[in-house]
């Protein structure tokens, strides 16, 4: 077994291969549940991670006053079950959209809830561009055969 942990290919892969098992089970989580971060910062707007529906999402909200005034804000976590349409169709459906941009199931866009409201700003990325690659990866660092050291011959 020692023999299989030789070199850094093959740790490397199983560190990967526990991050890509990771990532899976929070994508599992979000099909059911709604987990996010809200990190308030000074000023008028505020930045959230959230993961829900089978992706993770950043989202930058911009309010056209400042509210938040202290340096001592700490993140906020929430977490909900999902009991309504998290899909990115409804919720672009609910804005005044400036722009978006939706590939299957990336989607990137930026709008307000009415005129002159707060601006939302989000993009949306599937777990599975996350997975995917990491699973990848740690196969091919795993099974990658290790080369055999040749002996430079003495003349």
């Amino acid at each position: 077994m020692r023999e299989f942990f030789k070199g850094w290919r093959r740790k490397v892969g199983c560190g990967l291969l526990v991050l890509a098992c990771v990532v899976c089970g929070a994508w599992v989580r979000s099909l059911s549940i709604r987990d996010q971060i809200l990190f308030l910062p000074r000023g008028n707007e505020f930045q959230m991670i959230a993961s829900a529906a089978g992706t993770v999402r950043w989202g930058r909200i911009s309010l056209q006053s400042t509210v938040f005034e202290r340096d001592d804000y700490l993140p906020v976590w929430r977490s909900m079950t999902l009991d309504q349409d998290e899909s990115s169709d409804h919720f672009w459906s609910q804005r005044i959209v400036e722009w978006r941009w939706n590939c299957g199931e990336f989607d990137f866009g930026a709008g307000a809830n009415y005129i002159g409201g707060p601006r939302t700003v989000r993009w949306a990325f599937p777990y599975w561009s996350f997975a995917a690659p990491l699973t990848i990866l740690s196969a091919t660092l795993i099974l990658w055969k290790p080369r055999k050291r040749t002996e430079p011959e003495h003349a």
